[in-house]
């Protein structure tokens, strides 16, 4: 048995330099790792398709140079127990806030001042995980 699951990641970020320090700061964690990072919706879309039940959380950036992260967070709705979709954005105000509730994220960060509450959760996210594969709670899901 161990405390914590291997977080396998989808990142949707267009910026260079925000991508940089996000797989920097993730990377820290000893049981996350990045599967899939790509820049627009189209590209989010198909990686999530052919990746269904291989994530276990999703970072998405609303504002896309191609897209939105709201069609990539509509594309998440239909997720396992243990697949968390958060957004990262720089953009937050309480009526974006509903809206990305409202189609199914598990919890918004803002860009500028949030990435260590994000690393909070992930670390939270991933010891969660861990425990209900090791005790059976969840049916069909792999310890990666």
């Amino acid at each position: 048995m161990t405390d914590t699951a291997t977080l396998n990641a989808l990142l949707v970020e267009d910026h260079e330099d925000t991508r940089h320090v996000l797989v920097e700061a993730m990377e820290t964690l000893t049981s996350f790792r990045f599967l899939g990072i790509v820049t627009d919706e189209a590209s989010a879309r198909q990686w999530l398709q052919s990746h269904e039940g291989a994530w276990s959380l999703a970072i998405i950036d609303l504002v896309l140079p191609d897209g939105s992260g709201l069609g990539v967070l509509k594309a998440c709705r239909s997720r396992g127990p243990l697949q968390k979709v958060v957004v990262l954005t720089g953009y937050i105000n309480s009526k974006i806030l509903q809206h990305c509730l409202d189609l199914g994220a598990d919890q918004i960060f803002d860009k500028s001042l949030d990435i260590e509450n994000l690393v909070d959760y992930c670390k939270v996210h991933a010891t969660y995980v861990g425990f209900m594969q090791d005790h059976g709670l969840v049916a069909g899901e792999q310890r990666t």
